[in-house]
């Protein structure tokens, strides 16, 4: 047999094995991520939730252009803003570990969406702020919002006011009119009222 041939077989020969190994029902492999209970989670189970679309709160006067901002913050926290939207990123001390480039990009037209950066997770949760007075929000006693995460803009219906998003965070109506959340990561962020 030529070398080609029993490398071909071997070749055939572990992917049996594996396919044999990955079938058996008797011996499951412990994860310290998957569930573990008496009942094992279908693969299903284990995936992320399908997305959610919102509609997003917007503003008063649409902004005609994107607008960005960007800042150093070092180990000490800080904060950078975007006062024409209303928008405010505050990062606690020890959150990072040296300077650090934050981004604040507002996004043209009525939508209040915004892109963070950098794109990474945060052991110390970053809180985000948002003046509701240049949005169409009324803020009444009750009166309940929502952030949605989204990990791009093409997530966003500029035209319908609309956003897919794949996870909700409780946002706090403060007095004064301020929405605040906290996030662990960052991409894009929008508020929705309900």
């Amino acid at each position: 047999m030529s070398t080609f041939r029993r490398t071909i077989f071997s070749a055939v020969a572990l992917v049996a094995a594996g396919l044999v190994a990955a079938c058996n029902t008797q011996d499951r492999a412990y994860s310290p991520t998957a569930p573990q209970s008496s009942v094992e989670a279908s693969s299903l189970d284990l995936l992320p939730p399908p997305p959610i679309t919102l509609p997003g709160l917007t503003r008063v006067t649409p902004l005609t252009t994107d607008l960005v901002v960007s800042k150093y913050i070092g180990a000490a926290g800080g904060s950078v803003e975007l006062p024409a939207v209303g928008v405010k990123l505050v990062v606690p001390a020890g959150a990072v570990n040296e300077s650090t480039l934050f981004t604040i990009k507002a996004y043209k037209g009525s939508l209040i969406a915004y892109d963070f950066s950098p794109s990474r997770h945060w052991s110390t949760p970053l809180t985000i702020s948002q003046d509701l007075g240049v949005s169409t929000f009324k803020v009444t006693p009750g009166a309940q919002l929502k952030a949605g995460y989204f990990p791009s803009e093409s997530w966003l219906d500029f035209l319908n006011n609309t956003g897919r998003v794949l996870e909700l965070r409780p946002v706090q109506v403060q007095p004064g009119g301020k929405a605040v959340f906290n996030v662990d990561h960052f991409s894009g962020y929008m508020l929705a009222a309900g």
